[in-house]
């Protein structure tokens, strides 16, 4: 995890320094030209030099992962990404979470609760304000440049081609694809519960999905399932990483060629412009009940308090019916569950606790109004 960490933030650092290594300078050594002066590339060595330093680090600590991950064994026999993964594991591994309980007093368990309910629903909504108003800033920013020539100190900057107005706008576009990625990835992970949350789910589209990684691998599956405001942030995620790229060819250089400046303006406001609509969708997107959920599903133990939340798996018809499937391969496990042709929801059961079951043992949705009563 660290090295993974750090590689990351490397990589943010690479590429605003790049555009600054490479700069033009007026030199007197023009023979043969007939010119006094002449423009001619120059370069910048100390960032060369650590540009250099930063890409070596990245190709070491990727060699050193690849060899690390040809010794590394997870020790798990089911995949714990998808609900029936982790549900699979528990079942054969039930874990107690009434002992946690219990063993902490009713002041402690607030404690615990009141800091971190809604708190990450809670700023997730402000990235995605955030995200907006960021976005839009940055294409009326590219607007204005580009149709006005008024003598403003903006202009007068972003015309210098002196160091630093590349850098600026490449920091500006890493910056956007660093904040896209953490909401992309937080909507990845929450959407199987808002659509769990009301109800009637196929397995094939929630219960088996596993929670992707990466936009590039969720972005096909996603539309397979139907999933199109998953698959539109996806696409939107891999779009912003080529922000840093138009957006620092868009400050005016005397040897860009205007195709390339036109190219990289046009390509810039329709990344932006597909963003601004994606982070309003988000926004006009009805997500109450997965804001007042006790507990985010974003980690191991609260998804599987949901999916066990009185500690006894045979308490689970979903829990119960996976016996036996925990030796099958992926595509034969799913392929049995499927063959059931149950629905699952995300409700109340029939015990009054919140959790993840098939269908029939629901028997109200989970509202707002159930978090003071409900004690998952």
């Amino acid at each position: 995890m660290f090295v993974t960490s750090l590689i990351s933030v490397i990589m943010l650092a690479v590429a605003p320094l790049a555009s600054q290594n490479m700069i033009i300078v007026e030199s007197d050594y023009c023979v043969g030209t007939g010119l006094a002066t002449c423009d001619s590339w120059g370069i910048y060595p100390s960032f060369a030099r650590l540009l250099e330093g930063l890409l070596g680090s990245i190709a070491i600590f990727t060699i050193f992962l690849i060899f690390a991950g040809l010794r590394r064994d997870s020790g798990v026999y089911s995949e714990p990404l998808s609900l029936v993964g982790l549900a699979i594991i528990h079942r054969k591994t039930p874990l107690s979470f009434q002992a946690i309980s219990h063993s902490q007093t009713r002041l402690e368990e607030d404690e615990i609760r009141i800091p971190t309910q809604g708190y990450t629903f809670l700023m997730i909504a402000e990235g995605e304000v955030a995200s907006t108003t960021q976005d839009s800033a940055f294409l009326s920013v590219v607007a204005v440049y580009y149709q006005t020539d008024a003598d403003t100190g903006f202009n007068r900057f972003m015309n210098s081609q002196g160091f630093g107005v590349r850098f600026f706008m490449t920091a500006l576009g890493t910056g956007t694809n660093l904040l896209w990625s953490r909401i992309d990835n937080d909507f990845r992970k929450m959407d199987p519960y808002h659509q769990l949350l009301r109800g009637n789910a196929k397995p094939q589209n929630l219960i088996l999905a596993p929670v992707h990684m990466s936009p590039y691998s969720a972005l096909i599956p996603s539309i397979g399932r139907k999933h199109y405001l998953v698959s539109w942030i996806s696409f939107c995620s891999i779009l912003s990483e080529f922000l840093p790229i138009t957006l620092a060819n868009i400050p005016y250089s005397n040897t860009e060629m205007r195709l390339v400046l036109l190219t990289c303006f046009y390509l810039a406001m329709a990344i932006l412009s597909l963003m601004i609509i994606g982070v309003m969708l988000l926004l006009l997107r009805s997500r109450h009940g997965v804001k007042s959920l006790p507990k985010k599903p974003c980690t191991i133990a609260a998804r599987l308090e949901y999916l066990d939340p009185t500690g006894e798996v045979d308490d689970s018809n979903l829990l119960r019916s996976l016996d036996g499937l925990a030796s099958l391969e992926r595509e034969e496990r799913d392929a049995g569950i499927i063959s059931r042709g149950k629905l699952y929801s995300m409700g109340i059961g029939e015990d009054g606790k919140l959790r993840i079951d098939e269908d029939e043992r629901i028997v109200g949705k989970w509202r707002e109004e159930n978090c003071d009563g409900e004690d998952v």
